[in-house]
């Protein structure tokens, strides 16, 4: 039986009419946001409120009297919830959260909307030393799942003699306090040390703390708790001023490990770099304390790791034996694999976890091939059994068709009846989405959890095309196992349309959409990448001028269909330039088409498609060649391609 989980109720989707289980969820009791369909004037009213919110960080008797009645205006709108939010969260000394308590409290009790309005007035509340205030709302609200921030600004209040709370729920809210030690709960922690409060549960959650962190200068207060965090919160100290005192006053145990090991970065580069002499000088500088021979060795790979571009090659291969780091051992690897060496010897020092992994279980087969192909086809078999690339390639490398992933193709539940059973959360999250705020979409969708199996929220999102929210929930429920529900046949229509004018499969072009903004059309990179295919405006206005299409400014990328034109496009452009070739079309889009070339003329024609894919120097280029080849062989067995094919022969076939 699998269960939806909002505002408080754990209720069996077998029927239950939630709008009658709590009257909370009953939609034709909300008559504030039930009383009109939604219009076009509502909605320009709604924008134009948050644009007056944006422009005025203060209110006039004016301009308060304007947005009152602005507000009052959108009562009958279904996003008028948040806009009294936004309301009360930008103006709070003139619309009292008070007021509205019982509101909330009726409607959204546990909304997250709700909880974050609630910690945020109250953060402002606690700076200004206001304690009653926070006191009062709390008694309006009553007991509501509150956030960390929350809980310490109510155990501010009991400390300062507003509130009435047991020792032992101050002692949850402190020991809480330390998963967000924000300005609230850092001066929590502070009054409740300095109220003698601290018990051995505390004492735990203290040194967990200071075992984590790795700058402590504000924490002082923490020493006063016990002799025993005293203790352990000097030695963190004293090593994060100086990384040395470790080596000479060193200390192992609980606690005592996690420090040192978060300090080894700051030694490394304390001792720092002059010459390829520097690693041999740090290994006997190492070598001269008094410390465990695990920490000597810890510390002298991570030596290696982080001055492994200034070593000499030649110097690290020296080393390396006797200092393994799985990051440079894969650098090692890839870079032996791009000059056709020898890198067996590498393999064996990778970490087991590292050893297990598909990857370098797929390169541990091909480093055998020759010698044992007994052994390098049972890894093969294996791998043909999994997921991801390297099952893909395994299969390739057997001939043989990859089954592996049509048992992961799993019906969706039947898609929840949200209309019917949380009619606000449904119009809301339509609303949200049409009004193209993606990001209103995701903060109303998070409050629909559901058991990690349960697809039915899932297919409702994708009945409705919002793809993204259906992949977002696919990701937090950790549905790796099932390829329907993270792989939604998203813009058919306009995929296939776009595509059959173009020399791209639809099922490629999705693929890369999928990886670039996982069908949110209001994504945007920190390189300013924006819409489905992530197009920054240079190409962009580049491509339409190619294809012919109207372009005026980067919010057209946001439209899907503009989007879907212009990346399909695009990638038809890279696969005519380079053979139909996918990898190279997944190189450019991601890195640029001149990175090709480089790659292709360093590698002279010696590599094998995996060879190449492997050495391929950026972390995030040669991911995302995997993942939308990858991606690509799915979306073919979901749409039920007649012959689906995992790596294509003039892929595999020639030399890279």
């Amino acid at each position: 039986m699998h269960k939806l989980i909002i505002l408080g109720c754990i209720l069996a989707l077998s029927g239950i009419n939630l709008s009658q289980a709590n009257q909370i969820l009953n939609y034709s009791d909300l008559k504030a946001t039930n009383n009109l369909p939604t219009s076009t004037n509502q909605r320009f009213a709604y924008n134009s409120l948050q644009e007056f919110i944006n422009a005025n960080k203060t209110l006039t008797s004016e301009t308060y009297t304007d947005l009152q009645s602005r507000l009052n205006g959108l009562k009958g709108y279904v996003l008028y919830p948040i806009a009294l939010t936004n309301v009360l969260n930008a103006y709070p000394d003139q619309f009292y959260l008070k007021d509205y308590a019982d509101y909330y409290r009726t409607y959204f009790p546990t909304a997250n909307f709700t909880l974050r309005l609630i910690s945020t007035t109250w953060t402002k509340y606690i700076n200004d030393e206001a304690y009653s205030e926070v006191a009062d709302q709390y008694k309006a609200f009553g007991n509501l799942p509150y956030n960390v921030t929350a809980k310490c600004a109510i155990g501010l209040s009991a400390l300062n003699n507003y509130l009435s709370l047991d020792k032992q729920e101050l002692s949850n809210y402190f020991n809480e306090a330390f998963s967000g030690l924000n300005s609230v709960c850092y001066k929590y922690t502070r009054a409740y040390v300095s109220a003698g409060l601290v018990n051995s549960d505390n004492e735990q959650a203290i040194n967990t703390f200071i075992a984590k962190s790795k700058n402590l200068n504000s924490y002082s207060y923490l020493g006063r708790a016990s002799q025993n965090t005293s203790s352990l919160l000097s030695y963190a100290q004293t090593a994060a001023a100086n990384p040395e005192f470790i080596y000479t006053n060193y200390r192992s145990g609980q606690y005592y490990d996690q420090i040192n090991n978060n300090f080894i970065r700051n030694m490394v580069v304390k001792f720092g770099y002059v010459d390829q002499t520097s690693l041999t000088d740090f290994i006997n500088y190492v070598n001269n304390f008094n410390v465990s021979n695990e920490f000597k060795k810890e510390t002298i790979a991570r030596y290696i790791d982080v001055y492994y571009s200034k070593l000499p090659i030649e110097v690290v291969k020296q080393y390396i034996t006797s200092y393994p780091s799985d990051r440079v051992l894969e650098i090692l690897i890839r870079s032996a694999l791009r000059n056709k060496e020898n890198y067996s010897a590498y393999l064996k020092l990778l970490s087991p976890e590292k050893q297990n992994s598909s990857e370098w279980q797929y390169w541990i087969a091909r480093s055998v091939e020759n010698d044992d192909p007994r052994t390098a086809r049972r890894i093969y078999e294996n791998l043909s059994t999994t997921q991801g690339f390297y099952g893909l390639v395994a299969s390739k490398k057997l001939d043989k068709p990859y089954s592996a992933i049509s048992d992961l193709v799993v019906r969706l539940n039947t898609p929840y009846n949200l209309e019917s059973e949380l009619p606000w959360y449904s119009a809301a999250i339509a609303e949200a989405d049409a009004n193209n705020d993606t990001t209103l979409a995701f903060t109303l969708w998070y409050n629909l959890n559901v058991d990690d199996e349960y697809t039915g929220l899932i297919n409702w999102s994708y009945e409705r095309g919002l793809y993204y929210l259906g992949v977002n929930s696919s990701i937090r429920q950790k549905l790796r196992d099932n390829l329907l529900a993270r792989f939604p046949d998203a813009y058919a229509n306009l995929f296939t349309d776009f595509t059959q004018q173009v020399s791209v499969t639809k099922t490629f072009a999705q693929a890369i959409a999928r990886q670039e903004s996982a069908w949110n059309y209001n994504a945007q990179s920190p390189a300013k990448a924006y819409g489905l295919m992530q197009f920054i405006s240079a190409t962009a206005k580049r491509t339409a001028q190619n294809a012919g299409i109207p372009y005026t400014s980067v919010r057209d990328l946001t439209n899907p269909q503009t989007a879907i034109a212009l990346g399909t496009f695009h990638l038809s452009e890279l696969l005519d330039k380079y053979e139909n070739n996918r990898a190279f079309a997944a190189i450019g889009y991601n890195a640029g088409p001149g990175r090709i070339n480089q790659w292709l003329n360093y590698s002279a024609g010696r590599l094998a498609f995996d060879e190449f894919v492997a050495s391929i120097p950026f972390n995030e280029t040669r991911n995302y060649v995997m993942n939308t080849l990858t991606y690509d062989y799915y979306n073919q067995i979901i749409q039920k391609v007649k012959q689906p094919v995992t790596i294509y022969d003039n892929e595999w076939n020639r030399r890279y």
